[in-house]
């Protein structure tokens, strides 16, 4: 029996990422075989153990300090159930982001040049506010800038610091958006 109701959240979901996923066509080929040297070379270890670490100590404070999230974005991932936010969360936007913040801006820019870094910063904290920038109070919105401010020149260091491989910065919003995800489920109840 066809199912009208998620037929239209999978059409809802995917439709908006199209000019994201022509993107990811683009990029993931042109860098896949740096990106399986992050799972093969030693030389990485130590760069796994630290973001391991990071997303430890990210979830511990996300599950022990006050809820921090905004409303919107609880309310919109309970809508989408667990199945659809776990997809979201943490397997399309870490891969397409990053594909578009990292990937594509550095490859097509100068590395030593300052653009690239400024349109991958600006481009990927400017994104995440549209979420709330105009719903919420100034001093939250210059609360929630300054997190994502954070996040996107952590992106880019491990980005620069595997030696542009994307799959830390892949894997690093993986585990962020994996540690928002467990919280948005344990932590927040939508009635």
């Amino acid at each position: 029996m066809f199912n009208l109701e998620l037929a239209g959240k999978i059409w809802g979901f995917f439709a908006p990422r199209i000019p994201f996923l022509i993107v990811v066509s683009w990029v993931l080929p042109k860098n896949w075989k740096k990106i399986k040297t992050a799972f093969t070379e030693k030389v990485y270890h130590q760069l796994w153990l630290v973001i391991l670490f990071n997303f430890a100590v990210g979830l511990l404070l996300g599950l022990l300090l006050p809820p921090q999230m905004v409303p919107k974005q609880v309310e919109h991932f309970h809508s989408l159930g667990p199945f659809f936010s776990f997809l979201s969360l943490c397997l399309v936007a870490p891969i397409l982001e990053e594909c578009l913040f990292r990937g594509l801006i550095f490859d097509n820019f100068e590395k030593s040049n300052l653009l690239p870094y400024l349109l991958s910063f600006f481009g990927f904290t400017f994104i995440h506010l549209s979420w709330f920038a105009f719903t919420l109070p100034w001093i939250e919105v210059l609360k929630y800038s300054l997190f994502y401010m954070l996040a996107s020149f952590y992106l880019i260091y491990i980005y620069r610091l595997s030696g542009w491989n994307l799959a830390f910065p892949i894997a690093v919003h993986f585990l962020t958006n994996l540690a928002a995800f467990i919280i948005i489920f344990t932590r927040y109840k939508i009635s």
